[in-house]
């Protein structure tokens, strides 16, 4: 289970197969959490570090910039159930970090109050990558500021 990752599991009864197995919820939780082992990140890992949440994290996977990148490069790794799982290496997650800048963070960093900024980045034509929608968040890339 889990690729072999989880030390306690117990088989109650061999002939309810699966329905018998009995894992430790706090133990599968923090294996989860974790990387691929290869030192990538989860995509729970990305998403604590980039503050947004998982499904924003995929959103970013699967939009791309103007040159047709991906926002945020994933690795696809077949896990032991054979579900397709996305890692991210970290300096790719940093690299995000470093270059795009969410809009209350951006207010908190000016001194400014979050409608005051976005209303003076609309009136200079300065968009989020992606709408708000797509992340829950305004999130814009630090070089268009």
């Amino acid at each position: 289970m889990l690729g072999r990752q989880l030390s306690r599991v117990e088989l109650v009864a061999a002939d309810l197969k699966l329905k018998s197995v009995l894992v430790d919820p706090d133990e599968v939780r923090v294996r989860l959490r974790d990387g691929d082992g290869a030192g990538r990140l989860s995509v729970i890992q990305a998403a604590e570090r980039l503050r947004l949440e998982a499904w924003a994290v995929r959103e970013l996977v699967s939009k791309t910039d103007e040159q047709g990148r991906p926002f945020l490069p994933a690795v696809r790794s077949r896990d032991s159930a054979g579900e397709i799982r996305l890692y991210f290496e970290p300096r790719d997650v940093e690299a995000f970090a470093d270059e795009h800048v969410e809009l209350k963070a951006l207010a908190a960093e000016r001194g400014v109050a979050t409608k005051a900024l976005q209303a003076e980045l609309l009136k200079r034509a300065v968009r989020p990558i992606l709408p708000k929608s797509s992340l829950n968040k305004l999130v814009y890339r630090r070089a268009d500021l």
